[in-house]
This record gives structure tokens, sequence and C-alpha cells, in this order.
């Protein structure tokens, strides 16, 4: 495991990032696998290139971490200086963020902020209210994703909840906070909702990065498509 020094920095953004030759599968019907395999790998590097910009322009310091099984991945996140936790294929989603957050925890953090790999693009304004939303000893701050999936999802303390990635996890996420007595804000943002999962999201405004890509590369079409 590659890993950043223990800090007393009190927020961990964790970044969980599979193999980019098996994400992006529900795009397999209008995008080449290669393309498919760009698209994870650009969305994945204007994430890592946003949040080492973030902390000068928001005057705090936070941490970095990204949980993957991918050596490319690892590599990619050693070239912007962000420390790195391996992690198995085995448990899916739900068991990678929660090895971030046990992480998180044994290096002191106060908090986390989960944050996926794949958003359509990034506005600093949001962030910056999401990083200055007051926390509590025992929180989340959640925003929520278009279907009602879990975007950015910040913890206090970081192994406070059960995690619940997967349809419909927005609900679970407020339901189990409840369960173990956690404050729940929901904190909607426009840009933080939009992530790049179905060919419809294609359809929406995304970075100038994805829109080169997607006009510089060959990509199959449904028929039906309109």
């Amino acid at each position: 495991m590659k890993h950043q020094e223990k800090s007393p920095k009190d927020l961990l953004f964790i970044v969980p990032m599979k193999d980019p030759k098996r994400a992006k599968s529900r795009l397999s019907n209008v995008l080449t696998d290669g393309t498919r395999q760009r698209l994870a790998l650009t969305l994945y590097r204007q994430t890592l290139t946003f949040l080492t910009g973030l902390s000068k322009q928001a005057g705090c310091d936070f941490g970095i971490l990204v949980v993957t099984n991918s050596q490319p991945i690892t590599n990619l996140a050693s070239d912007f200086g962000v420390g790195t936790l391996q992690q198995s294929d085995e448990g899916g989603l739900n068991a990678a963020v929660a090895a971030g957050c046990d992480w998180a925890t044994a290096h002191d953090y106060r908090s986390v902020c989960i944050l996926p790999a794949d958003l359509a693009d990034h506005d600093s304004k949001e962030y910056l209210r999401l990083l200055s939303c007051a926390r509590t000893d025992r929180s989340i701050i959640i925003c929520p994703s278009q279907d009602q999936g879990t975007n950015a999802l910040m913890i206090t303390p970081p192994n406070a909840l059960p995690f619940c990635y997967g349809a419909q996890s927005f609900h679970r996420h407020l339901e189990e906070a409840e369960h173990v007595g956690l404050l729940a804000v929901i904190l909607p943002l426009e840009g933080i909702s939009h992530d790049i999962d179905s060919a419809n999201d294609l359809a929406r405004p995304v970075s100038s990065a994805i829109r080169n890509l997607l006009k510089t590369r060959s990509f199959r079409i449904q028929e039906a498509r309109s």
C-alpha cells in the first residue's frame, strides 16, 4: 500500500476508482470498449486535477486518498502526489469505501468526503459551499445524484455510517444515518449531482475534456436512438 503520512488534517477526500477496463459498463451499448476506458481515465484525471487545486482555492488543507485495485490508477495518483489504498474487488464499492474510512480513522482524520471519480464537471463554487457547511461531531452531509444515488458524502467521524451504495442509495444512506443517530444535512448541488453512467448522461453538459474525447473517438450508437 502506498499512503500519505499520518497527518493532523481534519478532512480526507476518498475517491474510489475501479480498473478502467471494467468501468462504465452501462455505456457499452453506445461507446466502444476503448472509448469507455479513455472516458473513465479522463474523468478520473480531471477529478484529481480539480481536487489537488481546490485546497489552495479553498484556503484549507485536506488529504486525498484513492481506493483502487488498478496499477494504472495507482500510477496516475502517484503522478498527482495522491496516496492510494489497494483494495480487491471483493465487496464492491461499499467495501472499498469502508476500507478508505478505516484508513482515515487510523490516521486520525476527523471527517471524510467520499467523491465519485466520474462527475461530468467540477464547479469550485459548489465545493466551497460543501466545505463551508458546518459539521457536527456526528453528522453526514449528502449531495444526491440526479437519479437519487449518492455523489458527495461527507461523514463525521469517518466510520460512523454503514454504506449502502447502489440504486436509491441517497434514501438508504439517510435511513442509515437516522438509525445510527447521525445528523443528516441534504445539500443539493447541480454539478455534483451529474455523473456519467448512462447514455442520457452524455447528452447533458460535460467538461471540455469529455467533449473533446467524444468528438475525436469512434462510438457505437443504438439504431433505436434518435
